[in-house]
């Protein structure tokens, strides 16, 4: 799909959208960092919100590589790595996310956002 707008679009460092596609559903989160290498910023979020929440009650929180590999190994949550970010909040951008839970990719987006 083509996004004019979506230049605009921040990658990771070296990131190739092929590569991106080629990440299969039930790849490791180690196989995922040795494909497409660091994500621009990776996001906990609880899996039972009610039951097992994150500190104070927020929806997610950004954490760094290092709390991410620990994360892992807990089934109460799941990680998404963002390997796109929006340059202009009223801009269209390109989303590249893959969605891991202990320690597999689960999903995976690869979409144009409208704003």
């Amino acid at each position: 799909m083509f996004c004019a707008s979506c230049q605009k679009t921040i990658v990771a460092k070296n990131f190739e959208p092929k590569r991106f596609r080629g990440v299969p559903i039930g790849s490791s989160f180690e196989e995922v960092i040795q494909t497409l290498g660091q994500p621009l910023r990776v996001l906990k979020y609880s899996s039972h919100p009610k039951v097992s929440p994150l500190r104070n009650g927020a929806l997610y929180e950004m954490i760094s590589m290092p709390d991410a590999l620990a994360a892992l190994r807990d089934t109460n949550v799941y990680l998404i790595l963002n390997y796109s970010l929006q340059a202009n909040a009223r801009k269209d951008y390109h989303r590249y996310d893959i969605m891991v839970q202990t320690g597999k990719v689960v999903g995976k987006r690869d979409e144009v956002v409208w704003e």
